[in-house]
């Protein structure tokens, strides 16, 4: 029988933590003056998952049926739960202890002691030394009888004191009282990413009717409080030698589902649930496999879990993205998750990548172009940065270069701007008009969203509603992101920018006059995106692709687009080129 076993967020309470809400019958207790309990539990295996139930306080003998038990010295009582192991009819007594009142510091914060008939208490399972303790964490438990053999436990660790980055937090347990392996199998898991609620649900049953009960664990991630949308399940089989693992279960099981948020992708009334679908599947990747750089759940010696979800998998993910925004006529969205292909775990298989551009192309204006050049080189300046390039309101397209201001007018002809029109240099950096600058975009490993570093009198982060690259930079690598980020306007509430092939804010869109060097368009009505495909310029809510030679191989940064986007201007190497419809 499989029984779910999770941590609870507080507090010791009348009745124990309900594990994901799972019905089962609990034993009565009732306390008497000599801080004695009594539960009534059948010896059989459990035909649903049966849960502890909480001692008195403090208590230090119970009464659990016909079994009377007496704590270990210095200990005392704080949950129990009644079993019958060996299946003898006869009923044993599992009970989680806790240092009594005035122990020493070095006592350890819990432990699992096995009371059988006609035995001395045996301690089967102490405390994981890799959970934090101290005066500044509270401990919580929650016991369960998972199958007719095996106990389930899961110790939660919660500390005031700040911990390193995903260092785990809880530990998750099967354990046999009769074994003398202990536990015989178990998980170690962090707190969940900022904003997310990490689920991790362990189980034990005889998946292949060997005898020995088998592990099943399953990890999902939720936004905020949220249920998780999507799942990764391992199965690890109990064997003579230890537990081996089933490499196969997760590529299995998520190809599966994968199949099946496809086909409602393709459906206007389910396109939205399953875009939701693959971030939460992203979410999860990222915290439940060694492949995404930032894994938050560990084997019981501490090292990731690999999900091996192969090509296939990631080949279905990213084309769920893109089929579902295609198919909500979203096509600045399909092509923004194009460019984004290869940020999430792989990239989409050639064959699948060729299609969905050819469906994309079919709906999404291509516009080709005039490309002049210009010989002026642009100013080099530290990334992020608004561009050297500006259009006036004229369509005059403004170069700042080593030698100057240059501007080529409407005619086309390219001098050096004369003084008389007033014409000066505008500032690069990306700056708020509280006097905040824009540093630096973040791939950030610790949080899920991508974030922009804030400096001033101090520093401070924004989070964009974009993920972050997984693993991206997570295992010490560089990331490239082809199509480096354009910012569009820093206000005091937030920044606009282009990033992966959208235009993004973190906090409130700025309002008010659009900056010079700007990727959009000094009237706010055009956005230049530049993607490895072309330039996108964006107008409103649609939007056209202009084709231009050779930009496949070299795509264009630093675009700006002039008013009425009839033209529009990129750097290309270390020049600047000028676009015309």
């Amino acid at each position: 029988m499989s029984a779910s076993v999770a941590g609870c967020e507080g507090c010791r309470s009348e009745k124990p933590y309900t594990p994901f809400g799972v019905a089962s019958a609990l034993p009565t207790v009732s306390a008497s003056v000599s801080a004695s309990a009594s539960a009534a539990a059948p010896p059989e295996a459990p035909t649903a998952v049966k849960r502890a139930f909480f001692a008195p306080r403090e208590a230090t003998r119970l009464n659990v049926g016909e079994v009377e038990i007496e704590s270990p010295r210095g200990r005392v009582f704080e949950q129990a739960l009644t079993t019958d192991v060996d299946g003898d009819g006869r009923p044993e007594v599992v009970a989680w202890t806790l240092p009594a009142p005035g122990a020493s510091a070095d006592t350890p914060p819990g432990e699992l002691f096995f009371y059988a008939p006609e035995s001395e208490a045996r301690r089967i399972f102490g405390w994981p030394t890799f959970l934090p303790s101290g005066p500044e964490c509270t401990h919580t438990t929650a016991l369960a009888q998972s199958s007719g053999r095996t106990i389930t436990l899961d110790v939660k660790s919660t500390c005031k004191t700040p911990l390193i980055a995903r260092a785990p937090t809880r530990a998750l347990a099967v354990i046999d009282p009769q074994s003398t392996r202990s536990p015989l199998f178990g998980i170690r898991a962090a707190d969940g990413a900022p904003g997310e609620t990490l689920s991790v649900e362990l189980s034990s049953r005889d998946a292949d009717q060997d005898g020995r009960d088998d592990f099943a664990l399953t990890i999902g991630v939720g936004v905020a409080s949220a249920a998780p949308r999507a799942s990764v399940d391992f199965l690890w089989f109990d064997r003579a030698l230890g537990a081996s693992r089933d490499p196969e279960r997760p590529r299995r099981a998520l190809r599966a589902a994968l199949d099946g948020e496809l086909s409602r992708a393709q459906k206007a009334k389910t396109a939205e649930a399953a875009l939701l679908y693959v971030e939460g599947l992203r979410r999860t990747l990222a915290s439940a496999c060694a492949e995404g750089g930032t894994p938050r759940v560990f084997d019981w010696d501490g090292t990731a879990l690999r999900c091996e979800m192969g090509a296939d998998v990631i080949d279905r993910a990213n084309a769920l993205d893109v089929t579902a925004r295609l198919t909500q006529g979203d096509l600045s969205g399909a092509l923004g998750a194009l460019v984004r292909d290869g940020w999430y775990f792989g990239a989409l298989s050639p064959a699948r990548r060729k299609a969905l551009r050819e469906q994309l192309g079919k709906r999404l204006r291509s516009v080709p172009v005039t490309r002049v050049g210009v010989n002026a080189l642009p100013r080099p300046a530290a990334r992020p940065r608004y561009s050297p390039l500006s259009f006036l309101p004229d369509g005059t397209l403004l170069v700042q270069s080593a030698s100057g201001l240059v501007r080529l007018g409407p005619d086309l002809r390219e001098e050096l701007a004369p003084p008389d029109l007033g014409l000066t240099p505008w500032p690069l950096e990306v700056t708020t008009p509280s006097g905040e600058r824009l540093a630096a975009v973040t791939y950030s490993c610790d949080r899920p969203e991508i974030a922009l570093l804030l400096v001033g009198a101090g520093a401070r982060s924004l989070p964009i509603p974009m993920l972050a690259p997984r693993p991206g930079v997570c295992r010490g690598g560089p990331f490239d992101e082809r199509v480096p980020p354009a910012p569009v306007s820093a206000g005091t509430s937030g920044v606009e920018l282009v990033l992966g092939g959208e235009l993004v804010s973190a906090g409130t869109p700025p309002t008010g006059p659009v900056p010079p060097g700007s990727a959009r368009s000094r009237d706010g009505k055009h956005v230049a995106i530049a993607t490895p495909f072309g330039l996108y310029v964006r107008s409103g809510a649609s939007g056209e692709l202009w084709t231009i030679d050779g930009w496949e191989a070299v795509p264009g940064t630093d675009c700006v687009v002039a008013n009425g986007a009839g033209r529009a201007a990129c750097i290309r190497g270390a020049r600047a080129e000028l676009y015309v419809k």
